[in-house]
């Protein structure tokens, strides 16, 4: 899995790869085409998938989403659940993770 691994901005930690190369674990829930984005945890990177239709979109729309703040966040999250759609749901709880992983980091550091 991981040479397969094309990183698209290493600044927010987003990456691509072909839809043969996502992972199993992730299979076991959804076919390789339905698969827009997965988080990595080993690696810390949002994983897009090249195979989906709209790889493009998705890509832009990942990359504008984490460069806005915490409150243009919530506005475009709270329009799209309204839409039915989770996409930016599921960034916000990368965003969780990512920040509890830096909290750690800073700790273990001053420890």
């Amino acid at each position: 899995m991981g040479a397969s691994i094309k990183i698209i901005n290493a600044e927010y930690g987003i990456a691509s790869c072909s839809k043969e190369d996502i992972p199993l674990y992730i299979l076991k829930y959804c076919k390789a085409e339905k698969v827009n984005i997965f988080y990595l945890h080993q690696r810390d990177l949002l994983v897009l998938n090249e195979g989906n239709p709209n790889f493009e979109i998705l890509k832009e729309s990942t990359l504008l989403y984490l460069e806005l703040d915490n409150r243009d966040r919530s506005k475009i999250t709270d329009e799209s659940m309204k839409m039915g759609m989770r996409f930016f749901t599921f960034l916000n709880e990368i965003i969780r993770i990512r920040k509890k992983l830096c909290e750690k980091r800073r700790w273990l550091k001053t420890a």
